[in-house]
């Protein structure tokens, strides 16, 4: 069993403006951009062989039994580090602001061959709809489905917000 640590984002509308929105990757969603790196050094600290991947995240491969003792050593990682502690929600311009960012994004993917279909209306975003753009191409039901490959070079082109 492979676990992934990481973070989902929210949010976008076809007919908008595919212009690139001025972020840093993970500014707009709040991700901590050290975030992968942290856990794996302190998991690996721990025992456990982790990967850290280029989407800010990480991966382990658990043998069965393991599941508790990794839930522990995670938890204390996550608490120790200082990721345990809940966020700010965002305002209604910090909201906007990640709409924009994630349309850009999809427009980005759009440029690149890769079509995001299922994008809500800012309305809807900001009344509590979750968008992941990356989320729908990597969907493992499409036959076109991202590889791990493919969406780590796309990342490079194509930041999250």
């Amino acid at each position: 069993m492979t676990l992934l640590g990481g973070v989902l984002l929210s949010g976008c509308s076809p007919e908008q403006s595919a212009a690139p929105i001025d972020y840093s990757p993970g500014e707009l969603s709040g991700a901590e951009q050290d975030f992968a790196t942290e856990m794996a050094a302190c998991l690996k600290e721990s025992g456990w062989e982790v990967e850290v991947r280029p989407d800010n995240s990480f991966g382990i491969t658990l043998q069965e039994g393991q599941e508790a003792a990794y839930d522990a050593a995670n938890a204390a990682c996550t608490e120790g580090l200082g990721f345990a502690e809940e966020l700010e929600p965002l305002t209604d311009a910090q909201m906007k602001r990640l709409y924009e960012g994630l349309v850009s994004l999809a427009g980005c993917l759009k440029s690149e061959d890769h079509e995001v279909q299922d994008i809500p209306s800012e309305q809807a975003f900001l009344d509590d709809a979750v968008f992941d753009p990356y989320g729908e191409l990597r969907d493992p039901g499409r036959s076109d489905a991202l590889s791990d490959d493919e969406y780590y070079h796309l990342l490079q082109i194509c930041p999250r917000p």
